[in-house]
Order: C-alpha cells, then sequence, then structure tokens
C-alpha cells in the first residue's frame, strides 16, 4: 500500500461522508464539505433573468 498521507480528497457535498470512507480508511486527509458547515453566497445576475416562456 502505497503512503496517501500527503494527499488530500475533498469530498463536495459529501453529507455524512459515508463515500470517503475508504479513502480515510486508507490514509488520504479527507475534507468533507458540505452547503450546511460553508454557506456559499453565488451572485449570478444571468440568473436572475427571465426565461423564454415564462
Amino acid at each position: 500500500m502505497s503512503d496517501n498521507s500527503g494527499k488530500i480528497i475533498l469530498d463536495l457535498c459529501g453529507g455524512s461522508g459515508a463515500w470517503s470512507i475508504p479513502y480515510k480508511e486508507a490514509g488520504y486527509d479527507v475534507r468533507v464539505i458540505t452547503l450546511t458547515a460553508y454557506p456559499l453566497k453565488i451572485d449570478a445576475p444571468h440568473l436572475r433573468r427571465r426565461s423564454h416562456g415564462r
């Protein structure tokens, strides 16, 4: 088994983190990132325009 201790895995929208458990067990530095822990505010004016058919 190789040394994975210096490798980082970002488990984006990971929720419980269940998906990344095997990587953590293999020695990776796993960081579970969820929207509730890291709220994002995106200002996208182009998304505020009316779409066709509305």
